[in-house]
């Protein structure tokens, strides 16, 4: 398709929008521009004879433009200016200071920096003051304890409660049977007594807890930590000595394949204390390793 070319003028085979022959001439048009005088400095620069028609004054750094912008919008040339300034002292640090009369009246503290605004800020409005405040005394439905919490808490629950102690005890006192949650009503009385193990014992749940905190999650006998793969095991077996039941003194944390490896060993009751260690001394000794 043969066209003109817009720089050069030269008769061009080219594509349907393609408007100069040659680089050169695309180049080159981009360069023709005018000179100006800096608005502030005075220095002349080069603009786009476009940019001409955009903008009243035109600036060869960002420094002259910010300094000159800035002598131009103080006074009376400021946009917001109604006829004079306000002077005052900070509330926070005292320091004089000054704004335009309508900045003034838009504000009930006036301070000289953002950082004495947000020192302000942070010490007026605070608990109540605060514009998203939405705290609400209710009291707990178990123990009756009055407490703070938030109002969009109080309406999505049905009960509130001050504690998660208070919340355990309600749910276990009003939540068994069939008023529970994963009731399966399919199953027979004597599988439900079969389900009812030690291990969903609140009670033993905190007292394995305990002994986790007082060991840090780490095994006894491989002194290796880690929360996903340990056992809590009773010195002295659960089944005979039930003073020390819940006796944080008489669990021991203990990798769930070598709580496995001591039961197949020595059975799962009539366990005690003399037997963990000669099994600890053994495993130490690689007595267990064909087993």
């Amino acid at each position: 398709m043969l066209k003109l070319c817009v720089f050069c003028g030269k008769e061009f085979d080219g594509r349907k929008n393609q408007k100069f022959c040659c680089r050169d001439c695309s180049s080159k048009s981009q360069t023709k521009k005018v000179e100006v005088d800096c608005g502030h400095c005075g220095k002349t620069i080069l603009k786009q004879p476009n940019e001409l028609k955009s903008y009243k004054h035109h600036y060869c750094s960002r420094e002259c433009r910010d300094t000159h912008t800035g002598i131009l919008q103080t006074g009376e040339n400021h946009p917001m200016w109604n006829g004079g300034e306000k002077y005052f002292n900070c509330e926070m640090c005292g320091k004089e200071h000054h704004y335009p009369q309508v900045v003034y009246d838009k504000s009930k503290c006036h301070y000289c920096s953002p950082e004495c605004r947000y020192k302000g800020i942070s010490q007026i409005y605070i608990k109540d003051k605060r514009y998203n405040y939405s705290m609400q005394t209710t009291k707990c439905d178990y123990c009756g304890k009055e407490v703070m919490k938030k109002l969009s808490r109080v309406r999505r629950n049905n009960k509130n409660f001050c504690s998660i102690e208070c919340s355990s005890e309600y749910c276990s006192e009003n939540y068994t049977g069939i008023n529970r949650y994963n009731y399966k009503p399919e199953l027979s009385d004597e599988e439900r007594i079969a389900n009812k193990t030690r291990h969903n014992s609140r009670k033993y749940r905190k007292w394995m807890r305990d002994v986790f905190k007082r060991d840090d999650y780490t095994c006894a006998i491989t002194n290796v930590r880690g929360k996903g793969d340990l056992s809590v095991h009773h010195l002295d077996g659960w089944n005979w000595c039930k003073e020390k039941r819940y006796d944080v003194s008489n669990g021991i944390i203990i990798r769930k394949e070598i709580h496995e490896l001591f039961h197949k060993i020595y059975g799962l009751g009539d366990n005690t204390k003399e037997q963990f260690e000669e099994f600890k001394n053994r495993y130490l000794n690689n007595d267990f390793k064909s087993a």
